[in-house]
């Protein structure tokens, strides 16, 4: 696999497409969307990594899913990473409680961004169910925190996730 490094730009065009690709998939299912992406620190977004957290990570996903009514279903592979796309015709409240399960359930789960937008195009957010934001890989800070901050080297984070990676 060639590892290919992004700029800056190539995220932020990323993060508009995949905005217009969920907001014409809520328009067409008319149901809740879930937004599946990799956390990756660094400027390669795409490598083995990445790829394992990505297949662990859908089938999570769908393992949760089984018995609701998945509409749609799409992965795209991208140089600024996998992502994958589900319409699941459930309240966003309940799909939003299932997601975070599957982010809490392991430790690699901290490594799944899966956000979960309603039918009006507004993300559910953890906060809205009262839920604790999400900790920090190395430290267990709040992660925001420590990723505005800067915290911890992009170096110490791929050691992190690789150990995470051969713990699994």
């Amino acid at each position: 696999m060639t590892e290919i490094a992004v700029t800056l730009e190539d995220m932020l065009e990323s993060k508009e497409d995949r905005a217009f690709c969920q907001s014409e998939l809520i328009d067409k299912y008319k149901c809740p969307l879930i937004s599946f992406t990799v956390v990756m620190p660094g400027k390669v977004k795409q490598n083995k990594m990445t790829e394992k957290i990505f297949q662990k990570g859908t089938s999570a996903i769908e393992a949760a899913l089984e018995g609701y009514c998945v509409k749609y279903k799409t992965y795209r592979n991208k140089k600024t990473g996998p992502e994958a796309f589900y319409c699941v015709d459930i309240s966003a409240e309940e799909l939003k409680k299932l997601m975070t399960e599957v982010e809490d359930r392991e430790r690699i789960g901290r490594l799944y961004d899966i956000d979960v937008i309603n039918v009006d195009k507004i993300p559910v957010s953890r906060s809205d169910f009262g839920m604790p934001e999400r900790k920090c890989l190395i430290c267990g800070s709040p992660a925001h925190a420590c990723s505005r901050s800067r915290k911890h080297t992009t170096e110490e984070l791929l050691c992190e996730i690789e150990r995470v990676l051969s713990d699994e």
